[in-house]
């Protein structure tokens, strides 16, 4: 809270003070300006307190619960949980109320790492068999999803108001996946072999490919549920515009970004640029009504791409990004209504069921359409259930476009918190049934940083 003077104030030319006639204009005393300066003063402190109690104890909570093996991911939430229920104090409205701003800063970040991953370089050694892994195990559990979802209503099991257009949302949180809590599973294992290749491939690319369909399916509901956007061809051009303008952004983002860090000699200023960049891309397509996760996506591929510093300030920025996904996670487990659950638990129960059988099928599917082997075709499926940042963040963002569909929050929060718990676990054990992990002992997957 800031207190701001007028201009047009009389000031005292040589003390700057603001002068008694000024004051009794605007019906000021002395102690009334002190009291709404000291007033601020207060609240700043109160948003720091609160700040440093969330981190600490989600840091503790994280740690605890990580002793179990789940991912630091899931700790931060249940923090969050337990916070806006049994500490609701604790949170004060002035911290939540910025939650919005704070959401998209973070999920710009997560999308900007995502873009590492499309560098030619790596594409070329992926080659075009690990690109259509990935899309055809995200696609069938998107299709998946959304047709499970319109015969669960059709069969009365769930209730959806309007069908077809919550079908999709919830089609399009189901095919992020978890690369954090993935890569993490992988490197304690050292785990190496065509499993690990195929499901390394798999995790890089589908949270792409689940942004795109994200964008697409949003357009969509909004037509049909009485939107601005007139169905049929309004639909087509409206996703063309929201999606090429995001390319064309990004693009240029990342281009002044190169541009930029050739000229920089300091490590630490092009990280701070990097996070200027990305907040400024976010922010303009907030404004501009583009896709803030498309355009940071396309914002880091084309860095990835141009700059040969890339590979150091992706590092920088991940590091510096850890606080910031912690208190996303935070917020987010107390942000949402669980209550829901006492008329929702079908969608939620649903939700976690059809997920894992799109990713399962899905995945086999995709290893056969390769020629992969066959282990890697059984076992694909299984290994990809972890779920984290960019499905939250999908469904906050569907919550802020849609009020009335909160339950989707809470859906996908709570399939988050079974498929971290499950995931990780199933991953382990896909490799090294597979014989593909040189270390078997279990130990906590610590994903404290990078791709949630």
């Amino acid at each position: 809270m800031l207190v701001v003077l007028p201009p047009e104030f009389p000031y005292h030319k040589k003390t700057g003070r603001v002068s008694r006639q000024a004051r009794r204009t605007m019906g000021w005393s002395r102690d009334m300006l002190a009291g709404a300066v000291m007033g601020g003063i207060s609240v700043v402190m109160d948003i720091l307190l609160d700040l440093g109690v969330v981190i600490v104890v989600s840091i503790v909570v994280a740690w605890v619960l990580g002793r179990a093996g789940v991912t630091r991911a899931f700790g931060y939430i249940v923090a969050g949980i337990v916070a806006g229920y049994a500490l609701g104090g604790l949170i004060r409205p002035t911290l939540t109320g910025g939650f919005d701003a704070l959401s998209g800063a973070a999920l710009g970040f997560v999308a900007f790492t995502i873009g590492q991953d499309f560098t030619v370089s790596g594409i070329r050694h992926t080659g075009a068999r690990g690109l259509l892994l990935a899309i055809v195990q995200a696609l069938f559990t998107y299709v998946a999803m959304f047709v499970g979802m319109i015969g669960l209503s059709a069969a009365g099991v769930v209730t959806l108001d309007h069908v077809v257009p919550e079908a999709l949302l919830l089609a399009a949180t189901a095919t992020a996946t978890a690369p954090a809590a993935t890569f993490e599973v992988i490197r304690r294992l050292k785990a190496r072999g065509p499993l690990t290749d195929a499901l390394s491939v798999s995790v890089m690319f589908d949270d792409a490919v689940g942004i795109v369909a994200f964008d697409v399916s949003v357009v969509i509901a909004r037509a049909m549920m009485g939107g601005v956007v007139s169905p049929g061809w309004g639909v087509v051009a409206a996703s063309l515009r929201e999606l090429g303008l995001s390319v064309l952004l990004g693009s240029a983002a990342g281009t002044v970004y190169s541009l930029c860090a050739r000229f920089l000699r300091s490590r630490n200023e092009v990280r701070v640029l990097g996070i200027g960049m990305v907040l400024l891309v976010v922010g303009l397509s907030r404004t501009w009504e583009l896709s803030p996760l498309l355009a940071s996506m396309v914002l880091g591929a084309v860095f990835a791409n141009l700059s040969p510093r890339s590979e150091a300030a992706f590092d920088d920025i991940d590091a510096w990004s850890g606080p910031l996904l912690l208190l996303f996670f935070f917020l987010a487990g107390a942000a949402t209504d669980f209550s829901l659950l006492k008329t929702r638990w079908p969608v939620a129960a649903g939700y976690i069921v059809l997920r894992a059988v799109g990713k399962v099928v899905g995945s086999g599917v995709g290893a056969s359409v390769i020629r992969a082997p066959r282990a890697v075709q059984n076992r694909l499926g299984l290994s990809m259930l972890p779920q984290a940042g960019l499905a939250v963040g999908h469904a906050l963002l569907i919550t802020s476009l849609f009020p009335n569909l909160q339950y989707i929050t809470m859906t996908v929060v709570v399939a988050v918190l079974v498929f971290d718990v499950v995931g990780p676990v199933l991953t382990s054990r896909m490799l090294v049934r597979c014989g593909e992990a040189a270390e078997q002992s279990p130990s906590s997957t610590d994903t404290g940083g990078g791709r949630q």
